[in-house]
């Protein structure tokens, strides 16, 4: 078991946090950090969850471009390596983001989100190509939706 994990949000597509899914508090986050200077340790949130701590995108607009805010999140890595034993980036999507391309070559691993019935095969192998040597943990296929076919509804006494 690992003692802590950090979860880095870089992806401010206004898109529910998880400190908002874990219904906790996020007064500020990473893009408050950028744009003030602001010491990292004050931006991390401590979750409810043990062990887990958050940094958040927060709310500041930013008026850097996005390779440049990419420039100093790599430079927060070493220090975030020092301080937890895993580090989780929620980057956003590789092919419609040129900074999250530049902040990929600092994983370890990456683990590749799909949308079910969207995301075209083509685009996973594209993403798979910009991971290069990044080593690919998996690929997760959200939202799906289960359709049972309608005699196993029936046989079940279910109404579709």
């Amino acid at each position: 078991m690992h003692d802590s994990v950090l979860y880095l949000e870089c992806d401010a597509q206004g898109s529910q946090t998880l400190l908002d899914q874990l219904s906790e508090s996020e007064p500020y986050g990473l893009s408050e950090c950028v744009a003030s200077g602001a010491p990292l340790r004050e931006t991390i949130q401590p979750s409810k969850k043990r062990r887990l701590s958050i940094l958040p995108y927060g709310h500041a607009d930013l008026e850097a471009t996005n390779l440049e805010k990419a420039g100093y999140i790599r430079r927060l890595f070493p220090a975030l390596k020092q301080e937890f034993d895993i580090t989780i980036v929620d980057l956003p999507p590789l092919l419609r983001n040129e900074a999250a391309i530049h902040l990929l070559r600092e994983m370890d691993q990456v683990l590749v989100i799909v949308e079910a019935n969207r995301t075209k095969v083509e685009d996973v192998a594209q993403v798979v190509e910009l991971c290069g040597d990044v080593e690919i943990a998996g690929i997760f296929i959200n939202k799906v939706t289960r359709r049972l076919p309608k005699w196993l509804l029936s046989v079940l006494g279910k109404t579709s």
